[in-house]
């Protein structure tokens, strides 16, 4: 057991390296003032801008599923590095703090959010990348949700003769689970984690045939509301896709992957889900690109069912699945300044809370943006999913828990100067379900000024 005064500790540690990230993205900043052009710059596609991260509580909810983005444009010299430095101050009201039906609360939220992305190109093409970012959050009335979120990652990218590109990253995230998200269990405190990562991707694809080769490890570990006895495990995964050329930048393809689930202790989770899918990746003209994959999903759990006792935190276990699953990403950039992106799924995820031991997530995700000139962007974005649980075998629960959760909102996005943005967004969530103690809605507004190098 961690004593309260190493706690303190340790959280008077990371909060000092925070602030002195700020310090050095500030001198650096001024350094960079001196010796920078003031012009307009780096617009992107639409006519709009966009900054590498903006204050945003959780940069990543899928640690190890993805690769950090790669900054680009102006950045700072040192030697042969290419420094990126950011940071993002927001400021937050929201009308439902806890995100639930009764007891309604608000309360007004300071973040701040420093960064740094550090380059290295080598030997021709290739490039080593190290960046680091984090999200300070603090509650004005309720200290009970104050929480950290950082993300350091390691990648190296490597550019071959002939199209093969292989990219390694690892990394540690340190974050938490948001308040109303399908697994958050309603206590006291968010529910906060931490993962070591390694992830892989090599991939080479041609004017007639492509593929691509995927792994990961992930080391998942529960920090409080004892939820590790229940949730902490290695998830370890891979695919690989083929990809066959149809027509000029149209190809068709055939993905097979698997994902196998060990806990430390809730073992009657164990298990593994076999994935099999085809569909299409296309960049067919200069307005429409994506791709889109439609297939099944395999769970099967390694250990029958084995009834707890109610006092137990420990699973007793479910029962295998099957179901249709669609992964996609749409872009459609409808003229110079406006752009549409849309990202259906079905996918099956496991849970561990609530005497559940699975659901099956079904919806999509749109974003749109529009330039108005080259200084401000309109975006907004909405979001629907239903989550249906599976109850854990052996219990006596009847009842099935489904929830359906949608949001969206809008917000404008103005450029200062080259290097300087501030944003003002409003955003609605609500969640209807079968369970009356998980329904809530909330309205947000938020404030930030973003600035990066």
């Amino acid at each position: 057991m961690i004593s309260h005064e190493k706690t303190r500790g340790r959280e008077w540690k990371i909060h000092r390296f925070i602030l002195l990230v700020w310090v050095v993205w500030v001198a650096v900043g001024v350094v960079g003032l001196l010796g920078v052009e003031k012009s307009m710059a780096q617009v992107s596609s639409t006519g709009g801008v966009s900054y590498a991260y903006t204050g945003r509580a959780i940069p990543s909810n899928n640690p190890g599923g993805r690769f950090t983005p790669i900054l680009s444009g102006h950045s700072l010299k040192a030697g042969p590095f290419r420094v990126h430095p950011f940071l993002g101050v927001a400021e937050l009201y929201t009308d439902n703090v806890f995100r639930t039906q009764a007891n309604r609360q608000h309360d007004f939220v300071h973040m701040v959010s420093p960064g740094l992305q550090v380059q290295l190109p080598f030997a021709g093409l290739h490039q080593a990348v190290i960046d680091y970012r984090a999200t300070q959050r603090f509650s004005q009335r309720f200290s009970s949700n104050n929480v950290l979120r950082q993300d350091l990652t390691g990648q190296t990218l490597f550019n071959f003769p002939g199209g093969l590109k292989l990219q390694l990253q690892g990394g540690y995230t340190k974050g938490f689970v948001s308040r109303g998200a399908a697994v958050a269990i309603q206590a006291i405190e968010p529910t906060k984690w931490n993962t070591k990562t390694f992830f892989g991707q090599a991939q080479t694809i041609g004017s007639q045939l492509g593929v691509r080769l995927r792994v990961g490890v992930t080391d998942w570990n529960y920090e409080n509301n004892n939820q590790a006895p229940t949730r902490d495990r290695l998830s370890s995964r891979g695919d690989f896709t083929i990809f066959g050329s149809i027509a000029p930048k149209t190809f068709v393809l055939l993905n097979v992957g698997v994902t196998r689930q060990r806990y430390d202790q809730n073992t009657q989770l164990d298990s593994v889900n076999y994935r099999i899918s085809s569909g299409l990746r296309w960049r067919a003209t200069g307005k429409t690109s994506g791709e889109i994959r439609i297939g099944y999903s395999f769970l099967n759990f390694d250990h029958a069912p084995v009834t707890q006792p109610d006092e137990s935190p420990l699973s007793s276990g479910g029962t295998g699945r099957q179901n249709l699953r669609i992964t996609g990403n749409l872009s459609w950039q409808a003229t110079s300044r406006s752009s549409i992106r849309v990202r259906p799924f079905r996918r099956i995820r496991q849970s561990g809370v609530f005497k559940t031991s699975t659901f099956t997530q079904t919806g999509l995700n749109l974003t749109a943006r529009y330039a108005i000139g080259t200084r401000t962007t309109l975006n907004s974005n909405f979001q629907y999913s239903n989550n249906n649980f599976a109850n854990t075998a052996g219990t006596q629960t009847s009842q099935t828990r489904i929830d359906n959760r949608l949001g969206g909102g809008i917000g404008v996005t103005y450029r200062a100067v080259r290097w300087l943005g501030i944003t003002g967004r409003y955003q609605y969530q609500q969640r209807s379900s079968t369970f009356n103690n998980f329904e809530f809605y909330a309205n947000t507004l938020m404030v930030s000024i973003q600035g990066k190098f």
